[in-house]
């Protein structure tokens, strides 16, 4: 979820995805990030590697 939308970007791949739910399909879109929260003094990222595990970091402002 990003921005009350919903982003898939696959791996390893440049290409990501943005689903339109009133159409009910997903749509290509430009690279995205993975920023998934930001307060006044860090940056949060997550990443998810399904089952090989998943990270997530912080970084200062």
């Amino acid at each position: 979820m990003q921005n009350d939308s919903i982003i898939l970007k696959p791996y390893m791949d440049k290409q990501s995805y943005h689903f339109d739910n009133i159409n009910f399909k997903w749509n290509k879109i430009d690279k995205t990030d993975d920023l998934i929260f930001e307060d006044s003094d860090f940056y949060v990222y997550s990443l998810d590697f399904g089952e090989w595990g998943g990270k997530t970091w912080f970084k200062d402002k």
